[in-house]
């Protein structure tokens, strides 16, 4: 991809997560969209077809750079959870929206399995057994669950809670393996 096309799509990706904080994503035109990011809606029809194209764009790239990041080389529990925060964290606003809505997003299950294989590969010798599948395949949607209820309840903790909440689940998961 070269460097116009990335930076158009960023630009129509940065605004469209900034008019989803007071607009949900049926009700965002593509003329508001590209007159927020000054793009022409020609140069948006190049790329996409409707507003939810940029977001499905949104969802497979995040999908893929969790997938990477978290295949490379080995780590311990610590790392794992610190690798899978900060690619989320950098989509803040974007991972924000997602965990949201209802039904649950495609991406946010895919999150849940990709965690989910790696605790496999990571934290376990050889194939898991059957309840350490049933241990690894908790504590991955436990951690992706407890953005949501962060997300979804800011009053009651912090992003710095959810953070050591997720550490010591995932030390007490690695003990239990």
């Amino acid at each position: 991809m070269n460097s116009r096309v990335i930076r158009t799509k960023h630009a129509l990706r940065s605004t469209l997560f900034l008019l989803l904080e007071t607009t949900s994503i049926e009700h965002i035109s593509v003329s508001a969209l590209c007159r927020t990011a000054h793009v022409t809606r020609k140069t948006f029809y190049t790329h996409y077809d409707t507003v939810v194209d940029v977001f499905e764009d949104f969802q497979e790239d995040t999908a893929m750079a969790v997938q990477a990041a978290l295949e490379r080389g080995t780590m311990n529990a610590d790392r794992l959870l610190t690798t899978f925060d900060q690619i989320l964290m950098v989509n803040f606003a974007a991972f924000r929206y997602l965990c949201l809505q209802t039904p649950e997003p495609q991406l946010v299950t895919d999150l849940k399995n990709m965690l989910f294989e790696t605790f496999s590969d990571q934290l376990v010798a050889g194939t898991p057994t059957g309840p350490q599948q049933l241990i690894l395949h908790s504590t991955a949607d436990t951690v992706v669950n407890s953005y949501i209820y962060w997300f979804r309840n800011p009053d009651t903790l912090t992003y710095q809670d959810v953070v050591a909440t997720n550490t010591t689940l995932l030390n007490a998961t690695s003990s239990c393996l």
